[in-house]
């Protein structure tokens, strides 16, 4: 039997085989506090890949027995603090939060209900007088046409409840916009937006009693598996670098302000920027970080989650929390995730303009 640390925190990870949760263990892992994670999945194929020292199998979010089940978990052992990083999952649990038995740090229930709506989301913050790209609500096939005459095309479609860039794909013509609207079955449940060419950009934060704790920016430059999907998004983005940008810090905050008067915990949101490279909000996740995001956590030490955890039991920051710019991080299937520097691609650019390849050492 493993032997347990003194001062080990003992965490739950739900949904723990997905990508967002095994980076959020490891995360924890890398960290110099010794933790003790317990993981649990309703998915038996994923389960397995789950990074912690335990694993259950247990009924999905939403089942009859969730809840007994996960509070069954919680008091067999001990368990101090559960999180969730899958948004449906989540999106559950804030509505049985006072029936959970221990501790979480997540956003106020007005949080998710306006962020887990993509179009209501774009409302409050047009409201909000904020930049968001201009939208139009799918009900019926007539706002298909509303939405090529109102806004320049080609449009953005898109499911407003879901993640990994459900439904989306870039449209020209009105009847390809219906035909995948209806292939969808997506009247009522879509909106088409402006398409924003710029770039593509991320921002983690964590909150405390609305106070900004800390918070993390990036750029998805490209996507694995991008060429499988219609819209070249496919939830998984494959060479990420980190930003530091006043406007991006300064924009973040006004949007999750303008969702909750006193923010707590965890938020995401994502950014497109237009042609002249002027960021608009595409979305907001409450409660969670962003995938990629947490292999940067885990691979530089700069460990949101570690940060997270010490806000939830009321510790105080180590130090100031921080990150460095010149990082760029690979991912692809079945391979590790890599993380590169400015150095390797400044060393094979010049090999190539020397002498037409290039030695990796």
């Amino acid at each position: 039997m493993k032997k347990t640390i003194k001062g080990t925190k003992r965490i739950l990870v739900t949904s723990a085989g997905g990508y967002a949760a095994v980076g959020f263990c490891n995360a924890l892992k890398r960290s110099k506090n010794p933790y003790h994670i317990v993981c649990t999945d309703a998915d038996p194929l994923k389960l397995p890949f789950a990074s912690g020292d335990k694993k259950y199998l247990v009924p999905p979010a939403g089942d009859k027995n969730y809840v007994d089940v996960l509070n069954t978990i919680i008091e067999k052992n001990n368990i101090e603090f559960l999180h969730s990083q899958q948004t449906n999952e989540l999106a559950y649990i804030e509505t049985v939060r006072d029936k959970i038995k221990t501790k979480l740090f997540i956003p106020p229930h007005r949080s998710f209900e306006i962020a887990n709506d993509k179009f209501k989301t774009h409302q409050e913050l047009s409201r909000h007088k904020l930049p968001v790209p201009q939208s139009i609500f799918v009900e019926e096939k007539n706002d298909i046409e509303k939405a090529f005459k109102t806004i320049k095309g080609p449009l953005w479609f898109r499911a407003i409840r879901g993640s990994g860039g459900k439904g989306s794909l870039l449209i020209k013509d009105k009847n390809i916009a219906e035909a995948w609207v209806t292939y969808w079955d997506g009247f009522s449940n879509f909106m088409a937006s402006a398409y924003l060419p710029g770039k593509n950009l991320g921002w983690d934060c964590i909150w405390k009693n609305g106070e900004l704790l800390a918070s993390y920016g990036k750029e998805r430059i490209s996507y694995a598996l991008g060429s499988s999907s219609p819209s070249g998004i496919s939830g998984t983005a494959g060479v990420i670098r980190p930003v530091i940008r006043k406007d991006i810090d300064d924009l973040g905050k006004k949007t999750i302000l303008a969702i909750e008067k006193k923010p707590h915990g965890a938020y995401s949101v994502d950014f497109k920027e237009d042609a002249n490279g002027n960021p608009h909000i595409t979305e907001i996740n409450p409660g969670r970080f962003l995938t990629s995001s947490l292999v940067f956590f885990a691979e530089t030490g700069s460990n949101l989650p570690e940060l997270h955890i010490k806000a939830a039991f009321n510790e105080e920051k180590d130090e100031h929390f921080s990150y460095r710019e010149d990082l760029f991080l690979i991912r692809s299937l079945d391979h590790t995730p890599i993380i590169l520097d400015k150095q390797y691609f400044n060393s094979i650019e010049k090999q190539m303009g020397e002498q037409g390849f290039a030695e990796l050492t």
